[in-house]
Formats: structure tokens, sequence, C-alpha cells
């Protein structure tokens, strides 16, 4: 067997084989991936083997985050981790050592009390105190307080500090040399240290390594020498008759010095051994027999290794180095059956690892050379198009009964994952569209009314495929399907076992009674224009258990309908938003509905809404809502995965460990994972079963001083503010999403503070009276776990001049001046009589200006709306019906009245389309566009061309419009006889396109906007027609919107993507509907669109 590493990209290279039959594998985190099903490869002389194509998904999953001096690490190079009772790590670096609560390092060294600054080992002590070991200054001893330094060492390194059974510690420490430098082993039972060295049978006074076995024997590893094990001899202290017993090359020991040591729970003993200035090193395998040593040659990216850690799981990590040469070393995990490396390519702060620790919640953390790294390989779990993902916008999920998972994508098909591998269908193995919208799992009857089972899948431009396990059967339109292109969640199958399809435009219900589309019945449920919604889109539906379904639209907020007829709830009702993304039912009854700005719950009575835009917490859009069975809602969401429950929020986003952060799908697993659809592939998240420690404490408060003595804390004043400080100890939860929940309470019951949730790590105060209070804090984490509370007691004194000596003869002097100012009180109220008058008159006349003005207000309203109505009466109420052309065109204003108009101008064997912009918005826009349509009219009448039309229209709006406005408009005339388009442009940047087959192009005409210069010439150019031809005349009101990222519609692509995969069965009625949808779901709050919307299209026949 030959083993080789591969580099980072998986380029590998055996060299040197032996001619023969070889099977080739990789050994991954589940066991070895074998090439081609175990097919083995023939080895001659002379000839290479090149390009064997062995793929295999990314198999080192898992979330880093590496910190160093730059986020408050003292020093980069870490030799210790430890995690105390409170949850604080505590690292040992070159510069000192600190503590890190999750949020902020605090570093203490020589000049706090610490023996030395170069920290090699940490130990804690089950009572609390913590040890350190220096390589500057021997040991200490840290109580919470103060540091204690113990000088029993003679002040030698201490590198290795550990723990028998019994309670004793144990240290070791050497020199780097070139001797036996060091002073040995060193006991301590809490008061007297004993030493051991040579003279008592040690092979080495110089320690690097120590264990304290199961069995209760001492294993000691030298820096320079074998290893020595110490079997412990109770209650005898003779000098003479403790037991050393040594293990060096004649046992089978190879190496020269030994850096770490573990033991596995089968009571094998492994040593991490190093040979100075020699090859042989590496990992040694001890039974109690025998040893047995692993290389390179067996997958060690290095013979060096420093450190051994055996983790919950059983498996054994490794820290390896390359002493000196950076581009070997790092981590590998090792399961006794193969091996897997990790270094600063997958993460890793530095390829040189000293020291390893695993925390309760399972994340493990790696002290290197080059700072500190923190793996979690568990809590999160990504999958993209590196492991075989169609697609990484994901849009929605669906697992089999079989266990088999169904991704949706927008673009790339659907993929199928069993757990080990991908398949992916897309349009070239029968779906009807590459967008996939929802994914249902329905049962249908055959002819034979046998049932079974099909995957249907609802698509953007494509209707529904529905997936017999075999193949792909489109429903579509042409199977009676009512509209291609199928809402947000446009599948849900109902209780008596039919299908419900949520198309843009309306119902259809199929009955399930066909196994083939030609005998499918679809029934048009509903349809928007027949039932008088035709400006809104349909997006989702649920029926409930009661037969009533309600439907989210696009603008028109919520409809139920029972069968008969339509309940409509908009805004004005109490909903959140009228854009209406999905729909949700607890078991109870009570229905969420997710919009585009927030969440609202409806008892049958009344909407309550939550994460609307100005809130404490703001959801942003809604896809998706679950709830769990703890109570907890989860909500797929543009920011993340959004957690609610009891009146507090968290979120989970890529900053936690999610592939995206825009959430389209929420699925929940029966062992209590979740797995969420995003745009950066699926991310798998399993709330750790052992919760990592959470606590919180309560530091400082600070009144004229800062206290943190809370036990000796001063009585406060009444009056004097109180600042009270507080910090959460957590590992998980990112500084920027920690939470608290405070409370303020009087000994008697009285509330000065209720509770109340917080993003502040502090709380201002000023107490009013006198008393005893309880402070209480709870942090809450991402996952919203409470900590246990942290209490503190707070009295409250009232301030000096409030005490009874002084009180009583200040009482005297007040009552005099009461006596006074009696007296001046009747002067003061005959004066506060005229005030009265003299605010009372102010206030009728306040009154009249606001009448005044509300009727100025009422005027402009009418005056705005008869501006409306005057415009729309310019737009044509339909299309022409001409032969050879299908034509639509629509107009939506960004305010009550808008700039933007277009208009067909009709002639004998002729027909024209003009599509303008006018500078400014309101009625000042409307009024311009007015006037420019109907000059427009009148030199249209008299002259056919274009570019005369456009001169003549110019010379005019000189004339007649303001300074500094000016109108851009596209005229395009198409001659029917020719079949030929002449095109004429006026400043209009957003230029007509044409679609012809799967290209899409622009066409560029160009000229100066009207109404700028007198007599300036007006070019044209003549397109020649071909039948399917389409034509899309437009204002940059369809090119320039913006999206959450800030990117134009156009510059995104996506109306690029849009236009190409247009069906050629659609009409061009169906392409205007098509795109200007579109354009509203690519901005951020279509009710901010601040640009009027104006499209055109022609399709030639």
């Amino acid at each position: 067997m030959a083993t080789v590493l591969s580099d980072k990209n998986g380029v590998y290279r055996f060299v040197n084989l032996r001619p023969g039959q070889y099977q080739l594998r990789c050994y991954t985190t589940r066991g070895h991936v074998y090439y081609q099903d175990k097919q083995s490869l023939q080895v001659v002389v002379g000839k290479e083997i090149q390009n064997v194509d062995f793929r295999f998904a990314a198999f080192k999953k898992g979330r880093w985050k590496s910190y160093t001096r730059f986020d408050g690490l003292p020093g980069n190079q870490v030799r210790a981790i430890h995690q105390d009772a409170d949850g604080m790590m505590w690292f040992g670096t070159n510069n000192g050592i600190c503590r890190y609560d999750g949020e902020r390092f605090e570093t203490f060294t020589t000049s706090d009390g610490l023996a030395g600054d170069n920290v090699w080992a940490i130990y804690r002590q089950p009572d609390g105190p913590i040890w350190f070991g220096s390589w500057d200054g021997g040991i200490c001893r840290y109580d919470g307080d103060q540091f204690e330094t113990f000088t029993h060492l003679d002040e030698g390194p201490v590198t290795v500090i550990e723990a028998d059974a019994a309670g004793n510690l144990w240290f070791g420490g050497g020199f780097w040399g070139t001797g036996n430098e060091g002073k040995g082993l060193w006991r301590y039972d809490g008061q007297r240290f004993d030493q051991f060295t040579t003279e008592d049978g040690l092979d080495s006074d110089a320690i690097s390594a120590l264990h304290c076995a199961d069995d209760g024997t001492i294993w000691i590893g030298h820096l320079y020498g074998g290893i020595s094990r110490y079997d412990l001899q109770p209650e005898i202290e003779a000098r003479n008759q403790r037991k050393f017993t040594t293990f060096s090359q004649a046992d089978g020991l190879t190496g020269t010095s030994t850096f770490a040591i573990e033991e596995t729970a089968d009571g094998v003993i492994w040593f991490g051994r190093f040979a100075w200035g020699r090859p042989k090193g590496g990992l040694i395998r001890y039974d109690g027999h025998r040893f047995e040593m692993l290389t390179t040659e067996d997958g060690l990216p290095s013979n060096a290794i420093d450190c051994i850690y055996l983790d919950s799981d059983g498996v054994l990590w490794l820290g390896t180095g390359g002493m000196g040469n950076h581009h070997k070393g790092g981590v590998v995990r090792y399961d006794g059956q193969g091996m897997v490396n990790f270094n600063t390519t997958d993460g890793l702060a530095g390829n040189q690892v000293n020291t390893i620790y695993q925390t309760p919640d399972g994340s493990l953390w790696f002290g290197t050379d080059n700072g500190l790294s923190v793996y979690n390989q568990t809590e999160f779990l990504n999958l993209t198009i590196a492991d075989g993902l169609a697609h990484n916008e994901v849009t929605s999920i669906h697992r089999d009964p079989d266990g088999r998972f169904w991704f949706g994508t927008d673009g790339g098909g659907v993929s199928s994952y069993d757990g080990q591998r991908f398949v992916n269908f897309t349009t070239q193995d029968g779906l009807t569209d590459n967008q996939i919208r929802d994914i249902a799992r329905v049962e249908v009857v055959s002819s034979g009314e046998s049932r079974r089972s099909e995957l249907w899948l609802s698509t953007r431009w494509g209707g529904v495929s529905r997936y017999d396990g075999e193949k792909f059967i489109p429903f579509t339109v042409k199977e009676g399907l009512l509209f291609n292109q199928i809402g947000g969640t446009g599948l849900t199958t109902t209780i008596d076992g039919s299908v419900w399809i949520c198309t843009l435009q309306g119902i259809s219900v199929y009955d399930g009674k066909s196994v083939v589309s030609a005998d499918g019945k679809f029934s048009e449920l509903v349809h928007l224009r027949r039932d008088g919604f035709s400006k809104s889109y349909l997006s989702t539906l649920m029926p409930d258990q009661s037969g009533v379904v309600w439907i989210g639209t696009w603008g028109a907020g919520i409809l139920q309908y029972d069968g008969q007829e339509f309940t409509k709830y908009t805004t004005t009702d109490g909903l959140i938003h009228n854009n209406v993304n999905s729909i949700f039912r607890q078991t109870d009854g009570l229905l969420w509905f997710g919009t585009a700005n927030g969440i609202s719950s409806y008892d049958g009575q009344t909407f309550t809404n939550l994460g609307a835009k100005g809130n404490e917490f703001t959801t942003g859009r809604v896809d998706k809502i679950y709830q769990s069975p703890d109570g907890m809602l989860w909500l797929a969401t543009d920011k993340g995965v959004v957690i609610y429950a009891n009146g507090v929020w968290s979120i989970l986003d890529h900053r936690d460990g999610l592939a995206g952060n825009r959430i389209k799908d929420i699925y929940a697993d029966s062992d209590g994972s979740f797995w969420f659809a995003t745009n950066g592939g699926v991310s798998h998240y399993k709330r750790p079963e052992q919760k990592h420690v959470l606590r919180v404490r309560i530091v400082s408060v600070q009144t004229d001083l800062v206290h943190t003595e809370l036990e000796s804390l001063p009585a406060i004043k009444t009056g004097q503010r109180v600042t009270l400080a507080y910090r959460a100890i957590d590992l998980k939860t990112v500084a920027q999403k920690r939470q608290y929940q405070i409370s303020l309470r009087a000994v008697n019951g009285k509330s000065e503070i209720e509770e109340k949730v917080t993003s502040a790590n502090k709380l201002d105060h000023i107490f009013k009276q006198p008393g005893d209070y309880t402070f209480e804090v709870v942090t809450i984490d991402r996952d919203l776990v409470f900590s246990e509370a942290a209490r503190l007691k707070l009295t409250v004194v009232p301030t000096w001049y409030m005490n009874g000596w002084i009180m009583i003869p200040a009482s005297s002097v007040v009552l005099v001046i009461l006596i006074l100012a009696l007296v001046n009180g009747v002067r003061y109220y005959q004066q506060r009589r005229e005030s009265e008058r003299l605010e009372l008159e102010a206030q009728q006349l306040q009154a009249r200006m606001l009448e005044q003005e509300r009727e100025t207000r009422l005027a402009l309203g009418a005056e705005l709306a008869d501006a409306h109505q005057m415009q729309m009466a310019l737009l044509p109420e339909s299309a022409p019906s001409t032969v050879g052309l299908q034509i639509a065109g629509r107009n939506i204003a960004a305010k009550e009245v808008g700039g933007d108009f277009f208009d067909y101008l009709e002639g004998s064997e002729q027909l024209a389309i003009a599509v303008g912009d006018v500078s400014g918005k309101g009625l000042k826009g409307a009024m311009n566009a007015v006037m420019a349509s109907g000059i427009l009219k009148i030199y249209a009448e008299q002259d056919s061309q274009p570019t005369i039309v456009m001169s003549h229209l110019n010379n005019s709006l000189c004339q007649s419009m303001e300074q500094d406005m000016n109108v851009t408009m596209v005229l395009a005339q198409f001659d029917l006889q020719q079949k030929q388009m002449t095109l004429a442009n006026a400043g209009q940047h957003a230029y007509p396109l044409l679609k012809r087959g799967t290209s899409v192009e622009a066409v560029k005409a160009k000229g100066l906007a009207l109404g700028m210069i007198p007599s300036i010439p007006y070019k044209s150019l003549t397109l020649d027609l071909q039948s399917g031809d389409l034509l899309l005349l437009m204002t940059d009101g369809i090119t320039e919107p913006r999206n959450a990222e800030g990117l134009m519609y156009e510059e995104s692509g996506r109306f690029h993507q849009v236009i190409s995969g247009l069906s050629d069965d659609l009409n061009a009625e169906e392409v205007v509907e098509t795109i200007i949808q579109d354009v509203i779901d690519h901005l951020v709050d279509e009710e901010e669109r601040d640009d009027d919307i104006t499209l055109v299209a022609v399709k030639v026949t």
C-alpha cells in the first residue's frame, strides 16, 4: 500500500509504484471513498497514468474562526487552553494569559502577579483555583482575585501540569538544549511539594509531557530520551520504594522526544514523538505489550506530534508541526481507521499546533504559533455546488418518506440527495423549467384505481413538472393549467387528495385521478381578472381543515375563499403589509402571514403585527414560517433565519455559519435539526445536544466611583445616577446579537423596572425612593436559551438634606415662605386670568389657520385627482388590433400622477408607437406629459416620418416648457407592408430591446432630449422584422429599480435572464405582465418605488 497527501486543490501524485493492480481510495470523515466502486488500476513499468477522474464531495465540513493579537490576544503563540466553571476560556500565550467571554479578551501578565509571561500549561482544580505553568517563571495559582506564586520549583520552566485520581498535582518542565536540563518531576498534595529526579529512576530530568492514566500510573515524556512510567505505591513515601519504569529504543520505541501523551477508552496509551535531526517520529501506540508507530507514510502531514487530544466521540486529534517549516503540519483527525488533515487552507490559524481543547458544545479549540482557532464540525453543515448541488440559489426543500432530500434551485433544476451524493435533474431530463418554486409529494390514482406517490415541482415559468420516479411529465397551459408562472409557494395538497396550484393569475385544482397529463382535470377556481383583482398576483395559498382557502397575494393582501365568495383583508384591516409571501397555521388555529415587511397573526378577529420597519427588531421579507414543538417561530427572511418566542427575537445568519442570508424555505427534521434553503446553498443546523456554558455576571456599579467589589457596595443616594454594567459569558452568540433580560424591584415588591429585553450591557438609572432593591439580569443566546439569573442587592438612602436634623429647621423657613407665596399668589392669579384670555384668542386664530390649510390641501387633492384623470385619459384604453402584430402596453405611476406616457398612432398602412418620460414627477410631470402627448398627436397626423415628427415636437416644446424641463422619447414606426420598423430616439437611455430567438439585443438609436435645444436634427434607423420577433419599448422605470444590495435591475443581469427565458407561447400582454412583476420582485419595497414604470411589447406574428 502507498499513501500520499494531495494539495489544497485535490491534486496528488504517486511516484515509483511497483507494477501491479491497485485500488485508489481517499479517507474521509465517513470512511474510505473508492475510485469507481473499487475498480482496480493497472500500473505498468515506464507508463504513467494521468487524469484519473476520481471525484468526491468536500468532506471537511464545519465552521472555523480564528483570533490573533488584532482581536485582543496578548500574543499569537498559544500553548495552553482551558475553560473554567463559569464558561470563561483561558489561553496561555507567549505574552501572558487571557480570559475570553465570547466577546472580549482580558489579559493578565507579571504586572498583575503572574509568575511568568510565557505560559505553557493551564490546569483548573475541581474546587476552583487555576494553575499556570510558565517557561520563564515557574508556577502560580489564581483564586479569582489574585495570583499566588510558588518558588519550590527553583524558578525552572513548568510546561506541563496534570492531576491524578487522588487530587495530587504533577508538574514538569525542561530547557531546550542538548543535555539533561530540567528540574525533574514535582508532586503537590495541597500541603507540600515532592521532587523526583533521575536519582529516583526518571530517564531524564527534562520533562515535556505528562499523563495520569486510568489505572493510577503516571506516564512521563522526556524532552530527550525515552518514556518513564511511575507506578504509585499507596502509603509508601520512602524514596527507595518509588518505582519508575523506563521505555527506550530497546523496547521498540522510536524518536528522541515525547511532546504528548493520551489514553483511549480501551486502555491504549498514545505518544507524540519527535526525532531531533532525524525523520523518525510520529504517533506511537502502546497496548501494554508493544509499540507501533504511525508516520507520514500513514497519512500524517508531519512526524512532529506536539499534542494529542481525545474528543467526546473517542476520536484522537493530533497537533503537528513543521519545526520551522510552515507549509507542513496542521491538525489530524484520527479515528483509528484513517486520518483526515486540516491546515491553514481549511481555516486553521497556523500549521504549528501546540495545544487542543474541546468545550462541552463540541467545539474544538486549537492553539498555534500564529493565533487561536475554534472549529465546530457539527452545528452547521453547508452543502453547495462544490458538494454536487445543482445551484447555490436554493428555493425549496422536500424530504421523501425514504429519507431522500429534494432541493429545488433557482436556475439549476432540482437536486436529489441521499446523504452521500447528489443526483441533479434539469430541463434536459424533462423538467419544464430550471427555476423551481415549490416541491410537494402527491398521491395519484391510475386508471386501475391503484395509488402511488409522485413528486410535483412548480416552476417559475414552466408550470408544473410531475416526477413518477422515472420521468418528468409536464403540466402547463397546454394541459389546462391556468397560467405557467407559479407563485412563491405554489403547491398544496388538500385532505381530499386534490392538488391546488397557485399561479400568478389564479388557482387551478387537479383532481388527482389520472397518471398522464392529458387525462388530468384542472378546474379554474380563482381567476384574478374575473374576480376583480386585476392589479394583484397570487403568491401562496393554504386550505384549512374547515375547507376555507386562505390566499396570499402581492398587492391585495389576503383573500379568504369559502367556496362561494371572497373576503379581503389588507393593511386597512390591520394586516402588516399587502404583499403576502407565506401562510402558516398553528395547531390551535392561529394563522400567521409572512409579508414583505414582517409577520401578522390572525385569531379570527384581530391582526397582531411583529417585525415591521421602525420596531426594535425588523424581520424584513418573510418567505416561510414554521413553529417548532417548543413553540418557537422560525422565519425564513432575506436577513437570515429569524427565531421568535415569548416576545424575544434572534437571528441566525452567515456569522453563525449559514451558507447565505437570504432564506427561502425551512424544513424541520425528525431529529430536531433544521434544513435551510439559502442563496449560498443548503444549510443543515443541529442544535447541540450538550448545551454550551451560558452565564451572565454583574461586573461593576458606577456612582461617583466605579465599584467592582460588589460584596461591599456602599449605599446609593436617591437622585444619584447609577450605572449597572453586566456581561454575558457566551462563546456561541456573536457580540452584536447578545441580549439581556433585566429587572429592578424593590424588596416590598414594587418594580422600578419591569422585565424587559435589551441589547445594551449596562443600565443607567436614578432611584427616586429610598429602600432595598434587587437588580436581576439574564442573558439570552442566539437560540433563545436563557441563562441563570445574576442578582445584586442595592440599598438606597435619602440624600443628606432629607435627614431630620435638617428637615425640622427647614420646615419653619418653608412656612414663612408659604405665607409670602400666598400673598404673591393672589397677584399671580389676576395676571393668569389675563394670560388665559390672550391664549384663548391665539388658539382661535390658530384653528382658523388650520382650517384654511385643510381646505387648501383638499383643493390640491382634487386638483391632483383631476390631473390623474387627465393623464389616464391620454393613455390608450386598449392596444390596436393590427394584422401581423400583437401589441400590449402598461403604465404604473410612482405617485398619484406620473410623468411617463405612451401612445399608439395609427395610420392607413403604418402604425407608430411612442413611449416618453417627462422630467419631474407629480402634477408638474403629468401636465408636461399631457402637453407633450397632445403636440405629438398633432404632428403625427401631419407627417409619418419619425425624424420629422421629432424635430417639430422638439421645436414646439422648446417654446412651451419651463427651463430645465425636458422629454425623453422613442418613436417607432411599423411599416406593415415592408415588415420594417423605423426608430428615432430623443435621449431615452433605456434603449428598446429586440428578442429574436434566444438572443436579446439593444436597438441603439441616439438623439438629444426634446425641449432643450431648438432646430436640431434627429436620426433614425430601420430594422427588418421577422416572424417571432419581440420588441420592448420602455422607460428607465424598468431598467433602474434597485434591490437590497443596491444593484439596478438591468445591471444585475436579471432583466436579460427574464427576457431570454420568455416562452414563445406567451402573448404580448403576458410578456408585459411577466416583466413588470419581475421588476417589482427585484425592488426592496414596491411601496418605496420613486419612478414611473412604462413598458410596451410588440410581437411580430
